[in-house]
């Protein structure tokens, strides 16, 4: 009986002795270093990111140039490096999408039995613009195209004012093909929710002139303006800066956008319508395996 006692004894202390150390373990949870927290991409995703931006810049140039046949080789080579890239902790998935759709619709444009040159060259620089905001998130090249959207939201205000049928029409239509080339890029290095943001002033826009309600656009414009300023401003994000050495890239990769910007223009009369210096480093996107066993 002594014996069965003093076991019993033994034993509520070990547990109890356990029960503490649980206690202890789960309440000292102290917060991972942020240098952990945010980990660097590795050097074979950053080679990988820099032939893919190559790549695409090579596509753009030869497009540009109506060499469809070099155009076609350069889109093949960003598609298979596409599928070569490890893109946990560069994107999200709607971003991956974004980025790998992109170059499927322009490899879809340069594969047609009859290649349009037009239609080809905006795909290839939606491509283009895609493939830019994967590797430079804080200031990506389509960020030059914020002027374009606000004129044409301008256009579109002026219209109403005098309620000007055709002309609001066509501000819409400039619009949403100037919309279509950014929205990929503002997926990868923004959201799939600020995208939808854009996606709904279209949607407003179109469903407001359809039914002819033009005290209702003149009411909204000011707020879709304003819409469209917060997918554009400048926000603290926890993914940033660009893992591609300074050579990498053209030189002025705003000035480059802008150029962009401007041979767009020009294409879409078709169908009537600061980056930082580069890294060596750049933040990973947190996913669900950072907090695992933090809880």
């Amino acid at each position: 009986m002594v014996f069965f006692g003093r076991f019993r004894r033994y034993a509520l202390i070990a547990a109890g002795a356990a029960t503490l150390l649980f206690a202890a373990g789960c309440g000292s949870d102290e917060p991972v270093p942020e240098a952990e927290a945010k980990k660097v991409v590795t050097d074979v995703q950053r080679q990988t990111m820099r032939l893919m931006n190559e790549a695409a810049e090579g596509a753009y140039q030869s497009v540009q140039k109506g060499d469809l046949e070099q155009t076609k080789v350069r889109v093949a080579q960003l598609s298979v490096l596409s599928t070569k890239l490890s893109y946990e902790g560069l994107a999200t998935v709607e971003g991956i999408e974004a980025v790998t759709g992109s170059i499927n619709a322009a490899m879809r444009a340069l594969n047609a039995s009859s290649p349009d040159r037009q239609s080809t060259t905006l795909k290839v620089a939606t491509a283009r613009l895609a493939v830019d905001a994967l590797s430079h998130r804080e200031q990506p090249m389509w960020l030059g195209f914020r002027d374009t959207l606000t004129g044409d939201l301008e256009k579109m205000a002026m219209a109403v004012e005098s309620r000007n049928d055709p002309a609001a029409s066509e501000a819409l239509a400039s619009w949403r093909g100037h919309l279509t080339i950014v929205r990929p890029a503002v997926v990868v290095s923004r959201s799939a929710s600020d995208a939808v943001k854009l996606d709904s002033i279209t949607a407003f826009l179109t469903n407001a002139l359809r039914s002819g309600d033009w005290d209702g656009l003149r009411q909204a414009m000011p707020n879709l303006e304003a819409a469209l300023g917060e997918v554009f401003a400048e926000q603290d994000r926890e993914t940033t800066v660009t893992p591609l050495a300074p050579t990498a890239e053209p030189p002025h990769p705003i000035l480059w956008s802008l150029g962009l910007g401007a041979f767009i223009v020009s294409v879409l009369t078709y169908v009537a319508w600061r980056r930082y210096e580069a890294d060596q480093g750049v933040a990973r996107v947190k996913t669900e395996r950072d907090f695992e066993g933090r809880g």
